[in-house]
């Protein structure tokens, strides 16, 4: 059995606290790192241009901002360990905000409920 997941607007969602502890105990992420990590999220103002027409500033308080360099990786950083969290009888694939887990067996019912618990994580 295999589920596809398309996570809309996950790089909009992530919770930024979470993103720091888990870069300092995941990826021990010390020194400097740390700080820029906090400055190059914190305080984002951005602003919509359609056309000729230019929004007002705005903050972004949540996410990871989209459109640069780093931002796939920064949201790869953030679904690391997803396959430690799921349950371990599945296999698990990331792309971007793509997610991907599969396993077989001929118990389609346990199958079914343990794919019910690993998506209410």
């Amino acid at each position: 059995m295999t589920v596809f997941l398309d996570l809309t607007n996950s790089f909009e969602k992530v919770r930024r606290n979470k993103f720091f502890v888990k870069l300092f105990h995941v990826f021990e992420v010390r020194g400097n790192a740390l700080p820029w990590f906090s400055d190059f999220l914190k305080a984002r103002i951005v602003r919509v241009k359609f056309n000729k027409a230019l929004s007002r500033d705005f903050s972004l308080s949540l996410g990871v901002p989209q459109g640069s360099i780093l931002d796939p990786l920064l949201f790869l950083m953030i679904f690391a360990n997803i396959e430690k969290v799921m349950s371990r009888r599945f296999k698990v694939e990331i792309l971007a905000d793509d997610v991907v887990f599969w396993h077989s067996d001929s118990d389609i019912k346990a199958i079914e409920a343990d794919i019910n618990l690993n998506l209410k994580m």
